[in-house]
């Protein structure tokens, strides 16, 4: 592993939260999050830096529109592979950064690429949020994702079942937010011990 992508720091006990697309990373980082974790994601960086490459996107893909992005990305994965190459170093450096400067000691760092790029190795603990795969479509056309954009991520992405079994701990989430709160929860008090 590249020294670069180790996110360990002393005193501090820094998790990758993983997931499929839809599976409640975001939900579950807001229940870390309102438990007093620092929590980093990676999609809303990746978004601020797709806003500062504009002129590179569009050079490069021929737009910087997401919508139009997705279609160029999984019709070719060596455009996919260019954009990644362009957004996740930036994204990987600020985390680090992030992670660096906090006081606090639980960090809560969700990639949905943990695995697929190898950044496991680079964290204390690892975390799946793990939920079906009907389940997860219903709640990403329930938010408009369209349903191409879904099968498309669920192709170019490792099953949610490899990664739940990398991972250290798997939450299950096929309840209420309710129930991801009490899980979370409990998992927080465990660590902060």
């Amino acid at each position: 592993m590249n020294a670069d992508l180790n996110f360990r720091q002393d005193g501090k006990i820094v998790i990758a939260l993983s997931g499929s697309i839809a599976s409640g990373k975001t939900a579950a980082l807001e229940e870390f999050a309102a438990l007093g974790a620092e929590t980093i994601c990676a999609d809303t960086l990746a978004a601020k830096y797709r806003k500062t490459l504009k002129e590179k996107l569009k050079a490069a893909f021929g737009t910087d529109d997401k919508e139009k992005l997705t279609q160029i990305i999984f019709k070719d994965p060596q455009k996919l592979k260019e954009l990644e190459n362009m957004i996740h170093p930036l994204v990987l450096k600020e985390a680090g950064e992030i992670i660096k400067a906090t006081d606090k000691k639980i960090i809560v760092f969700a990639i949905p690429l943990l695995f697929e790029k190898g950044l496991e190795g680079g964290f204390d603990l690892t975390i799946c949020v793990y939920t079906s795969y009907k389940k997860r479509l219903k709640r990403a056309i329930t938010r408009g994702t369209s349903e191409f954009y879904f099968e498309r991520c669920e192709e170019t992405q490792l099953p949610m079942a490899t990664k739940a079994e990398r991972s250290d701990i798997i939450i299950f989430n096929e309840g209420t937010r309710s129930d991801l709160r009490t899980k979370i929860t409990r998992l927080y008090e465990t660590l902060k011990k």
